[in-house]
């Protein structure tokens, strides 16, 4: 029978909480990242970001306890709940001789009323009313590298579908809540691309594969129609490749420049469905579901 060898000399790691460096058996720093580079850390306000390091510091938290912390605060502001400070359900200092395990303790109870309100039905009456853009700003720019890759998802560690994604514009004029694409953005400029038909003339497919190529994962496919000659450029691409399904991914209702363009048979439409009361309230700007 395989039995685990026997590990002896664990090295150390570090994590730097507010200036101090915590020193737990385990993994090395090498392996294990501050919680300072986790991006969700780095998008809270400066109040919650002390707030999680004071608790780290004071109840001796695991890296994993942390990045909890952080989930937890990132959730409860997005629900309009405040900042982790007025959520914590004890004090910020120990009050008894083993602040790991009270640490522990309250962090155990902080999740399960985080549970129990990610469990409720979701309330939109205190949503505030987003603004709609007053006009879309469009930059026509070249970008370097190929237009074509892999979908962001894509590893040796999951089941895919094998989409490959082509970025034609970047940016979107929708205000989906739950889209991470103006994350990346800091401006509403809607970037197109201005060498797309010469970069789409640099890709070499094998004849002998079948390839699955969406235009959704940056921006809306159909949300522009075809402006700038987009789509007529991604059609003329899908004509030259009949091994090629080209998709586009919309929220819109605007399919009438996607049959003024002609597309070719190996190009399909698809439409987001959502329930008109997700659609109202999370997926902002977009076409009614009856419209899709």
């Amino acid at each position: 029978m395989w039995k685990s060898p026997r590990i002896e000399n664990v090295p150390a790691f570090h994590y730097h909480l507010g200036g101090m460096t915590v020193k737990k058996g385990g993994l090395s720093a090498r392996d294990r990242p501050a919680i300072e580079d986790d991006p969700v850390f780095r998008a809270l306000d400066a109040g919650d970001r002390a707030a999680i390091l004071e608790l780290g510091e004071t109840f001796r938290f695991s890296f994993q306890d942390l990045k909890q912390l952080v989930t937890i605060t990132a959730d409860y502001r997005m629900w309009g709940m405040g900042g982790l400070r007025g959520s914590w359900p004890g004090g910020l200092r120990p009050a008894g001789p083993d602040p790991r395990r009270e640490g522990r303790r309250e962090l155990r109870l902080l999740e399960d009323e985080w549970r129990r309100m990610k469990a409720e039905p979701i309330v939109y009456d205190k949503s505030p009313a987003r603004e709609r853009p007053k006009k879309l700003t469009y930059v026509r720019h070249e970008a370097p590298g190929p237009v074509l890759g892999r979908c962001p998802v894509a590893s040796s560690k999951t089941r895919c579908c094998n989409l490959l994604t082509l970025d034609a514009v970047m940016n979107c004029g929708f205000g989906c809540s739950y889209c991470s694409i103006q994350t990346f953005h800091e401006t509403g400029e809607i970037m197109v691309r201005s060498d797309l038909k010469a970069k789409l003339d640099e890709i070499v497919l094998d004849p002998r594969e079948i390839y699955h190529i969406g235009t959704g994962q940056a921006s809306d496919s159909l949300l522009y129609g075809n402006r700038f000659s987009l789509l007529g450029t991604l059609f003329d691409f899908a004509r030259k490749n009949r091994n090629v399904i080209l998709e586009l991914k919309t929220k819109s209702a605007n399919s009438g420049g996607l049959v003024k363009a002609s597309p070719p048979p190996n190009v399909i439409a698809t439409w987001t469905l959502n329930t008109q009361r997700v659609i109202a309230n999370e997926e902002h700007f977009t076409a009614a579901l009856d419209e899709r």
